[in-house]
């Protein structure tokens, strides 16, 4: 039963949500059935210890039938109700948060058994409600659409139509919110039609997007169309003015969007940035390190309460490449605990060893990384290519080898890597050991000689499709070229 779908939902609730979930269904207004109450009200007692020996088929059937024999047909349909309980309380806990929605219905029921003094009360308080609202997003114009659309319906089955009616600013939020809808995937088209190659239809955007552009001062106080508008300017034409100007939007119409919209917001700014570094362009090392640092203090970066590793891994990674390194060093100290716990001893291992490789400092690479076996998969294929190009600045030949066959023997054992991934790390492995080979003649063999292997070694990473540790591998090659000019 450990696998039953309101098992593996309830798995997954908080101990509040489990807590209000059983109060809903001892509620008489939303289940009577007995069999349920005592289901859920088990469940709850042994949360969130689901194992297969607490929720057995049988011993959840003599909790709730003890003087019967064991019936799977009753079980079932006891677990089925339950299940539906679990899909309603979800629905209600949803509705809850949305106020907005659930007065335009009160007001919908009002309306309809023509309760109109009721009806006026409850609409001005909710106008009040919704005008005093901080946040500006597309939702906000959505809620103010239905509810001034809820409000038309009234006046006109009232017949009581004025110059000053609701009919215009339902038509104004009406707009507001499609264009901030349409800009807001837009947005999100171009980016995929990047990535995934992929065409989208979007036969009016045009149309908009010009509307837009022509009357800038009537859409200036609607802040997803200013700032989903440059951002599209931004990622269609990816000009540094657009950029620039999209960074400018975002941080003056940042009170008006909730953290969840305005994570998203900086995310395409960052995701900008990195394309502009793939590109070679290297002065938006400094863009994304300003960003991610102002996202920090304004805990833009934290998602549950908790640092994503990946955000701590880029910070670090950033900074080390802007040899930012005292701020670097206190960085991955002081945000240690705001990691998740289940990786912040791989993620604080890997990146403070990393940071010791950056500034040179190999013998504590070694000693954090050589005895320390990493349970996270990501995290030991990093560690083992560190520890690979720690070895060859420490110019450890027979080490590297060693390591080079050992990192070949895990690469083919581990079966979840994939073939592209697996492929570029053989790859790397080839010309690290290829690299080094040519290093250690130096002094040795003719420079002539060496710099023609140099030349075969650059031609054959030229043709080479997954180009893992490129830049790293580079700037070991124009070493070695300086060695044998």
């Amino acid at each position: 039963m450990k696998s039953n779908p309101l098992i593996q939902l309830l798995a997954v609730f908080s101990r509040k949500e489990v807590t209000r979930f059983k109060d809903f269904v001892y509620s008489p207004y939303h289940n009577k059935h007995r069999g349920v109450r005592l289901l859920v009200g088990h469940l709850s007692q042994i949360y969130p210890n689901f194992t297969e020996k607490s929720c057995t088929r049988e011993g959840l059937f003599q909790i709730l039938f003890p003087d019967e024999g064991h019936d799977q047909a009753k079980l079932a349909t006891v677990f089925t109700y339950a299940l539906r309980l679990a899909e309603q309380f979800l629905i209600t806990e949803q509705f809850r948060e949305r106020e907005g929605l659930h007065r335009v219905l009160l007001l919908q029921n009002l309306r309809q058994k023509e309760q109109n003094r009721y009806y006026q009360k409850v609409l001005k308080t909710q106008s009040r409600w919704l005008e005093g609202q901080t946040y500006r997003d597309g939702a906000h114009f959505n809620r103010r659409f239905l509810l001034l659309a809820e409000a038309d319906l009234f006046f006109s089955e009232q017949a009581r139509y004025s110059k000053g009616g609701s009919i215009q600013r339902k038509q104004d939020s009406l707009d507001h919110f499609y264009l901030s809808e349409k800009l807001k995937d837009a947005c999100e088209m171009q980016v995929r039609r990047r990535i995934m190659q992929q065409e989208y239809q979007n036969p009016l955007f045009e149309a908009l997007l010009a509307e837009v552009a022509a009357n800038p001062s009537q859409y200036a106080a609607v802040p997803p169309v200013v700032v989903y508008f440059q951002l599209y300017q931004m990622i269609r034409h990816g000009a540094d003015a657009d950029y620039r100007r999209a960074l400018e939007v975002i941080r003056e119409k940042a009170p008006f969007f909730p953290k969840r919209e305005l994570q998203n917001l900086y995310n395409y700014l960052q995701n900008h940035c990195i394309q502009q570094i793939n590109q070679g362009r290297r002065h938006f090392l400094k863009e994304i390190f300003e960003l991610y640092k102002f996202q920090l203090e304004d805990d833009l970066l934290f998602i549950n309460g908790y640092l994503p590793e990946w955000h701590y891994k880029n910070i670090v990674s950033t900074g080390l490449l802007l040899h930012e390194t005292a701020w670097v060093r206190d960085f991955i100290e002081g945000y240690k605990k705001h990691l998740p716990p289940d990786v912040v001893d791989n993620a604080y291992s890997y990146n403070l060893a990393f940071y010791y490789y950056e500034t040179q400092q190999y013998g504590r690479v070694l000693d954090l990384l050589v005895h320390l076996e990493y349970s996270d998969l990501r995290y030991a294929l990093n560690a083992k290519l560190l520890l690979l190009k720690t070895y060859y600045d420490l110019d450890e030949y027979e080490t590297l080898l060693s390591l080079s066959d050992s990192f070949r023997q895990y690469l083919q054992r581990k079966k979840e890597i994939s073939d592209f991934n697996r492929q570029g790390y053989y790859q790397l492995l080839r010309f690290t050991r290829r690299a080094i080979q040519i290093k250690m003649k130096v002094g040795y063999v003719a420079r002539e000689r060496l710099r023609g292997e140099l030349q075969k070694l650059r031609a054959e990473i030229e043709t080479t499709n997954t180009r893992f540790g490129q830049a790293w591998l580079e700037s070991k090659l124009r070493e070695i070229e300086g060695m044998v000019a």
